[in-house]
């Protein structure tokens, strides 16, 4: 099938694909990065990004082998986030130990309900050296297990152009004796995973979680990394619109981060050999 031309592809196949493509550059800073590190002509790339043309089996194994997707999955249709039903268990890698974790721990559904709700997640990304990654997260139950969805949406200028960054995560929350783990898989490419270790809050009303985020960068090299993490309470039915809004990558102090969290997300080392959560 990868041999033939776009216009012999079914309509919907097509679509999938570019559908896929344009995830998968969205997790890069700009696509001009992508067609210099793959050597295919922008032009010819625009194409594929809005199923006008189909690569060749070559060029096909060369994007899957750069953004480390299989062929099977990049033309595999994904459920929008927009429209997704909520998952469950089942629809999650680690559905079975979740399910025995939260069987074990029968007081944990009590303790999590009460970070249901929006958050600003901020941290540290590899995407943006030197900036902070501003985004969206909500944390809700669905058939008595909690979950969390991140989107996260971002501004790059990179000269003339202009790109989008925009990526959905959809993931589990776990509350064990002393600690919240938040585990993440991206929505469109499922082969990403992530994790957050967060101290829990010890006020009525949670305000600001702090924690280390772990996973792997989105450049050529895919390498692992480690950041500090601060998720910051909205409540349950906060302005969507203006959350959305405030999303970005900026600069530690910025406003639109603040002094504490900045502090928060200062992945310095100073007295020790490994990178620990801020203080609670």
């Amino acid at each position: 099938m990868v041999a033939q031309t776009a216009a012999q592809l079914p309509d919907d196949t097509r679509r999938v694909f570019a559908e896929n493509l344009r995830a998968a550059c969205a997790r890069h800073r700009s696509i001009s990065e992508v067609c210099r590190d793959l050597g295919i002509n922008r032009q010819q790339f625009n194409k594929y990004l809005s199923g006008a043309s189909f690569p060749s089996a070559y060029n096909l194994r060369r994007i899957c082998d750069y953004f480390g997707i299989d062929d099977a999955a990049m033309l595999r249709a994904q459920v929008d986030d927009a429209g997704a039903a909520d998952p469950s268990a089942a629809d999650l890698l680690f559905g079975p130990i979740l399910r025995r974790m939260r069987n074990a721990g029968s007081d944990a559904s009590r303790k999590l309900e009460r970070y249901v709700g929006y958050y600003h997640s901020y941290y540290c990304s590899p995407a943006f050296p030197g900036r902070i990654l501003k985004s969206v997260s909500r944390i809700y139950r669905s058939e008595g297990l909690f979950f969390d969805r991140t989107m996260e949406r971002s501004v790059n200028r990179d000269g003339a152009h202009v790109s989008i960054m925009l990526n959905r995560y959809t993931g589990t929350v776990i509350h064990t004796d002393d600690r919240i783990y938040v585990l993440h898989q991206h929505m469109a490419l499922h082969q990403t995973l992530s994790m957050v270790a967060f101290y829990p809050s010890y006020v009525a009303t949670p305000r600001l979680l702090s924690g280390v985020f772990v996973s792997v960068s989105s450049g050529p090299g895919r390498q692992p990394f480690a950041s500090r993490c601060v998720y910051e309470y909205h409540g349950r039915a906060p302005n969507l619109r203006k959350m959305l809004s405030a999303c970005g990558a900026y600069q530690s102090g910025h406003g639109e981060i603040g002094d504490e969290i900045s502090r928060r997300l200062d992945n310095h080392i100073s007295d020790d050999t490994v990178l620990r959560a801020m203080e609670y």
